[in-house]
């Protein structure tokens, strides 16, 4: 999986889990995995995290972890179709070799640590995102394979040359632009 694919499910995955903790509808579909953790829950201790569910089953079998998941308090309140969404979700998480799961698991504890100004952000991007049509996503995300390997004053330039501006709208420049900072905000921010 590259980085881009990474980059938008973890934004996605981390502004959902925030919306879900808020009871919020959410405005993207549910992307994250385990169900949504409530800070006043007795089970959750003092400093619930977004990938503490995550975090905590990650090393079981997939039955097991299926089995936790039905069991889970939280889950059998979500309607039907969230729940079939996050079973997908930790079945597809599941698939990723190793390493990727634990890329995911660290950048779900980092979403934590962001401003609620950035996690705000992630959330916007994400919708923004979202609202591209697929084909148009499938081009940003080639784009953006080849801006993670610039510095940012390189991205800059690359963002705001005509071979963008011509292959790309001022919204779609604007959401690579965002979610390349915010992929500096969750790689910058190393505290699990």
């Amino acid at each position: 999986m590259t980085w881009p694919k990474m980059m938008f499910g973890t934004l996605l995955l981390g502004a959902t889990i925030a919306l879900a903790q808020t009871q919020q509808p959410a405005p993207i579909p549910p992307r994250f995995l385990g169900p949504p953790i409530h800070k006043d829950d007795a089970h959750a201790g003092k400093h619930a995290h977004h990938g503490d569910w995550l975090k905590k089953f990650k090393d079981l079998p997939q039955d097991q972890q299926k089995a936790a998941l039905e069991n889970d308090p939280e889950f059998k309140k979500l309607p039907p179709e969230r729940q079939e969404k996050l079973r997908q979700r930790l079945a597809q998480f599941n698939n990723l070799p190793p390493e990727q799961r634990e890329k995911i698991v660290k950048r779900m504890r980092r979403f934590e640590n962001l401003t609620p100004a950035q996690k705000q952000q992630a959330r916007a991007l994400a919708q923004r995102y979202h609202d591209v049509p697929p084909e148009r996503r499938q081009k940003m995300r080639q784009a953006m394979r080849d801006l993670a390997e610039m510095s940012p004053e390189d991205r800059n330039k690359a963002l705001d040359s005509d071979r963008f501006r011509n292959n790309f709208s001022d919204n779609e420049r604007e959401i690579m632009r965002g979610m390349a900072e915010m992929r500096t905000n969750l790689n910058g921010n190393q505290s699990d």
